[in-house]
């Protein structure tokens, strides 16, 4: 029972610490540091996260408004 016990705590903490490295690119903490217009309406933004090292910066747009990072 008890090593049944520690497999299974085993296993779960191997998944749970994988999960958190395959999802690492869903952890970003966005910031935006520049939104532009142009003549057509649309709008650009740049957004940064420092959250590591180098930082990781993305770009979105839209019309009216720039949508958050995904």
């Amino acid at each position: 029972m008890r090593t049944t016990i520690t497999v299974f705590l085993a296993a779960f903490v191997l998944t749970a610490v994988g999960g958190m490295a395959a999802s690492g690119d869903h952890s970003h903490m966005w910031t935006k540091i520049e939104e532009r217009r142009t003549a057509e309406g649309r709008v650009i933004c740049t957004w940064e996260c420092p959250m590591v090292s180098p930082n990781h910066f993305t770009t979105t747009s839209g019309y009216g408004y720039c949508s958050h990072p995904q």
